[in-house]
């Protein structure tokens, strides 16, 4: 998958491939961005702890982090699962909250 390709195209590529994707959230999105993933196709793997999000991270598709305000033990979950997935070679990137960086095609997110 793509940034330039289409929505519909998108959206078969993640109904077809069924990513893993660890996902470290915001109390407030959890429920929410858990059903998202979900109904489109994909494995959310809700794993904002220090010491499994390490692992997670790197056998999963992709990496979703989303903290808001983030408590001390979701910092260092995030730092763990950030290092893993760049170890496991996985694109890693910033995905500022309400901002889409198309001219950033390693950002984590729409």
């Amino acid at each position: 998958m793509h940034w330039g390709m289409s929505t519909p195209a998108a959206l078969e590529a993640v109904r077809r491939h069924a990513p893993l994707v660890s996902c470290i959230t915001n109390a407030v999105v959890t429920n929410i961005t858990a059903n998202v993933l979900l109904a489109l196709g994909a494995a959310p793997a809700m794993s904002g702890h220090h010491g499994e999000a390490g692992p997670f991270a790197r056998v999963a598709s992709t990496l979703l982090i989303n903290l808001g305000t983030p408590q001390p033990e979701q910092r260092d979950a995030a730092r763990e699962a950030v290092a893993a997935a760049a170890d496991a070679g996985h694109a890693v990137g910033p995905r500022p909250g309400g901002h889409r960086h198309a001219d950033a095609p390693h950002c984590a997110g729409p």
